[in-house]
């Protein structure tokens, strides 16, 4: 449920719309603002920002700011779709997916548009290469871009990590200004536990 106005950390968290991602949070880690951020990190990335793609940096994950040039179409439904692209340095790159529509694809990296791209860097058949990126970001985008953020152990929940981290930032300023309790336990509790706050 969508909620436009956060009173304190026990709300509902934000989010823009109901999906499977957001059933599998408010099912492990539960519906409230506060659920969102006692989930700890097991650890974090730190992206590597590149302006210029290199034989130095294969094997690493590096995020680079590529120019979509053209797509090579599937030959049958097993081959790959490829996006050719160039870097800064007219570098060709290709990023390559495996059973995603190529409708898609194209819609999120649309022809002579800038994006930037975050994946594991190969060379093969004499071509950079990066297969399935982990993060896209359009130009429009860019800003959002963090070189170091959190890893959660999220696979099992079957919980997106992009979607994650999306409403841990979307509800960060609401956890900011929100009241925070002198006391965490409810009174009530308190009373029917005879503990002392």
């Amino acid at each position: 449920m969508k909620h436009s106005k956060i009173k304190n950390i026990f709300s509902s968290f934000l989010y823009d719309r109901k999906n499977q991602t957001i059933s599998n949070i408010t099912k492990y880690h539960g519906d409230r603002i506060i659920d969102l951020y006692i989930n700890y990190p097991t650890g974090y990335v730190k992206d590597n920002l590149v302006q210029k793609v290199s034989l130095n940096q294969l094997d690493n994950i590096i995020s680079i700011d590529l120019r979509v040039i053209s797509y090579v179409e599937r030959y049958n439904n097993r081959s790959p779709f490829k996006v050719i692209c160039e870097d800064n340095y007219k570098n060709k790159i290709i990023i390559i997916f495996f059973n995603l529509y190529s409708t898609q694809i194209k819609k999120f990296l649309s022809i002579n548009n800038i994006y930037r791209v975050t994946g594991k860097i190969e060379y093969k058949n004499k071509a950079f290469q990066i297969i399935h990126p982990s993060n896209v970001l359009d130009r429009s985008n860019i800003s959002s871009y963090e070189s170091i953020y959190p890893e959660y152990n999220l696979s099992r929940k079957k919980i997106n990590k992009k979607v994650f981290r999306n409403i841990i930032l979307k509800n960060l300023p609401n956890l900011e200004q929100s009241y925070l309790p002198d006391e965490w336990i409810e009174k009530k509790k308190l009373k029917s536990e005879k503990w002392i706050s």
